[in-house]
């Protein structure tokens, strides 16, 4: 158990890191359960870069909001083993990424409008791997 008592400001963003892997776990059942019929409303480009994902990459994507998903119900539970979740996420989030749009013409395909969002994916996850080493360091979690 933890030695030194979390602030209540830690716990709220604890709460928020629930809530955020949550919508990650979300976002890659929907992914995964796409209707034949869903897919086929995408737009032409779009739908080819979808069907082109390699499997491996599927699987990272379900490894990073998983264990996102574990790294925040570990910082609720006060538990030191959310830094190596964490960082499990964190790597797999920079694979993914790294992938799409190194390898794959996400950029040429949808255009720059593409980058906000998974920037935004790939800082929170590097955050909350920061907060969790941090905050172990103070010795909130143990």
């Amino acid at each position: 158990m933890s030695t030194t008592p979390m602030p209540r400001w830690a716990i709220a963003v604890s709460v928020l890191l629930l809530l955020w892997g949550l919508m990650g776990v979300w976002s890659f059942y929907s992914e995964m359960t796409i209707t034949p019929e869903a897919a086929a409303t995408m737009p032409p480009e779009q739908r080819a870069l979808w069907d082109s994902m390699p499997g491996w990459l599927w699987a990272d994507f379900a490894i990073a909001v998983f264990a996102g998903l574990g790294g925040a119900i570990a910082l609720l539970m006060k538990r030191a083993i959310a830094e190596q979740v964490y960082l499990i996420s964190l790597i797999a989030v920079v694979i993914q990424f790294g992938y799409i749009f190194l390898v794959m013409p996400v950029v040429q395909t949808i255009g720059a409008s593409a980058i906000p969002f998974p920037a935004v994916i790939i800082i929170v996850a590097a955050i909350s791997y920061w907060l969790a080493r941090n905050w172990k360091a103070k010795g909130w979690i143990a």
